[in-house]
This record gives structure tokens, sequence and C-alpha cells, in this order.
């Protein structure tokens, strides 16, 4: 599979879309929806009835300081359809010591694999990784796992030995902030306890880049209402949902995310009882 990149100018910086590739999925995992539901949803969106999850990542670039990357994809957990990222890199032309910044939005690990090489290696030898403080008590105390089936133990244990070669070399924040210039942290809680977008404003031009509001996007625009069987509180994640997509209807705001199909670019429109992702329109800027 050949990486997908693609572009785009907000103000002095570029913010590139890197196609980490996709996940299989099933509809199974939607919660408050029926299963016909779901099918239909997806049927009339001429989407398939056992979607594919799109993974994408986000590059952010300037004059003045070292690449940022947001989020790192699979990894070498990938398999033949995912963990795309590095080949997405080399086709931009920025090699994994170039990355000064990682800026996590969660610890699933399809958002956090990529930062070790499967071995134990940080694949960002330079980079400093930035995650929000309840995000990251969250996943490293045993304790919030303890009565947990042994399956998802061992997805804890990926998730926090992802972050073992970095010791030493994480900041962790809280809230609102800006994590690095010009980027700013958004608290979107709910799928989980610390899940945050980033806002990169540049020159009156922004974009939010919103991590996991939608996964399943089509029923999960048209019935924000809906949650998933991995969201950690399902009805803080269907709350913040509404929230930010009301938010980016009413005020036309540019978003991006890594479950919007590739690009990842669009804006929100109200429809009777959701709303609807409408692809933004990508124009070279060269």
């Amino acid at each position: 599979m050949k990486p997908g990149i693609l572009q785009w100018k907000i103000g002095n910086r570029v913010v590139t879309t890197l196609n980490d590739g996709f996940n299989p999925a099933s509809v199974d995992v939607v919660q408050g929806l029926s299963r016909e539901e779901a099918i239909r949803i997806q049927r009339d969106a001429f989407r398939t009835d056992d979607p594919k999850i799109t993974i994408n990542l986000f590059l952010v670039e300037s004059d003045k300081h070292p690449p940022v990357l947001i989020d790192t994809g699979m990894g070498f957990i990938g398999g033949e359809t995912s963990g795309r990222l590095l080949s997405a890199l080399e086709a931009v032309g920025v090699t994994p010591e170039e990355i000064g910044t990682v800026l996590l939005t969660h610890l699933h690990p399809d958002h956090c694999a990529g930062l070790t090489d499967g071995k134990g290696n940080a694949v960002f030898p330079n980079a400093e990784i930035v995650l929000e403080k309840i995000e990251h008590a969250f996943w490293t105390d045993n304790n919030n796992f303890k009565d947990a089936p042994d399956e998802f133990k061992g997805y804890v244990a990926l998730t926090q030995g992802s972050l073992v070669p970095y010791k030493g070399r994480i900041r962790l924040f809280n809230g609102e902030t800006e994590v690095v210039p010009k980027i700013w942290s958004v608290p979107l809680y709910g799928h989980t306890p610390g899940h945050t977008g980033y806002r990169i404003s540049s020159e009156g031009t922004s974009v939010l880049i919103w991590g996991d509001i939608v996964q399943f996007q089509e029923i999960q625009s048209a019935r924000p209402d809906t949650g998933l069987a991995f969201d950690v509180d399902s009805a803080k994640a269907v709350e913040t949902r509404k929230d930010i997509m009301t938010k980016a209807a009413s005020e036309r705001l540019l978003v991006a995310g890594m479950h919007i199909d590739f690009p990842g670019f669009s804006f929100v429109r109200r429809t009777e009882g959701g709303f609807r992702l409408v692809p933004a329109l990508w124009s070279d800027f060269a």
C-alpha cells in the first residue's frame, strides 16, 4: 500500500495529513443504536456494512520550529492494513530524527503504538512526548485495570510500553494551554479520560484536530448520541461530541480527525437530528 499524504496551508504553517492505513471494524461495537440502523446509515452513505476505519496522523511544519507530529499510528502492530507512518514521512521528506515534538491525543494503541519499533526502541529519538496529565495518569496506574480481562491488560501493557523509551522526555499539561508555539490543547474528554484535540492557528486561520470525536464518521455524525464499546466514558464522549460538533457547525470551524476519511479535513453541517461532515476543499498552494 502506497503512503497517503496531502498538504494543507494554515497561515504560515504547513499541516500534512499522513495516512497510516486503516483498521477493519464492525458496527457491532456501536452502542445506543441497533445493528440494522447502523448498517442502514452506512449503506445510505455508500459505505460497506463492515467499515474500514481510516487512521490519519498530522505533521505540522514551520520555518521557526522543528516538525511537530500529532499521534503516531499503529506502528509495529499494524499488520497488513496500517502502520504506514514512516513511509508517509519519507514521502514528505522528513526523517524520524527531525521530529521535535510528538503531541498525543490519547493513549489508545492506534494513536501511540508507533512510538516504538517493537523492540523497545524509540522511533523518534530526539522528540519530546507531550500529552494530557489526566490521560497519562489513567493509563499508567495499574489499579485502574486490576479487574480487567487479561486480554485488556495486554492492551494496557502495550500502551505503557510505548512511553518507556521516552522516560525523561515526557511533558504533561492540563486543560487548555499553548503546548507548542501556535498550537493549543483543547480538552475533549470522554472517549478516554484525557482525550485532547489540538488547535493550530496562524495568521488568522486555524484548524482543530479533534482526535477521535468520530470513529465511524457517518454513523456518529448522523447519530451523535451513539457510543462505542471502547469509550472509557461513553456518556461523556457523547456529550463532548455533541458540544464540539455544535460549535464547529455554528462557527464554521475547519476540523480534522484521525478517523475522518482521508485526507481528514472537514466542515460540520447540521442536519435533522444530527450532523454531516462536509469534506474541505483542497487546493494546491505551492
